[in-house]
């Protein structure tokens, strides 16, 4: 599933990406002019960190939300919690000079949006 939406009456911009790397089309290029506001981009267990935040960098969004991760495929394949893979990703990011940070969000809570992400208690 790729698509993005944006919100006529805000202008807040969203993608839901697969979990395809983008080799054979434009999402990239299509991401450095639609300028999501978040994306939410599936995790592969495969991916090392340095991977996905290389991934993540590329769609010029502010945060990015992994989906299908709490299935416990991280934590068996790579060995490591997603709090720390997570961290990891984020660490990679700020290393290569990207504003775009990884939210770990967590099943079954809810989050609010702006500017910002937050937790909603």
């Amino acid at each position: 599933m790729d698509l993005a939406i944006t919100i006529k009456e805000s202008g807040f911009r969203f993608m839901f990406l697969g979990g395809r790397l983008y080799r054979f089309n434009n999402i990239y290029e299509k991401c450095k002019t639609f300028y999501p506001n978040f994306v939410i981009r599936q995790l592969s267990p495969g991916f090392s960190p340095q991977v996905y935040a290389k991934i993540c960098k590329n769609y010029n969004a502010p945060i990015i939300f992994p989906s299908h991760h709490d299935s416990h495929h991280l934590e068996k394949v790579r060995n490591t919690t997603y709090e720390k893979y997570f961290n990891e990703v984020n660490e990679e990011l700020i290393k290569m000079n990207s504003s775009t940070r990884v939210i770990n969000i967590e099943r079954l809570k809810w989050y609010e949006i702006g500017v910002y992400c937050c937790e909603l208690k």
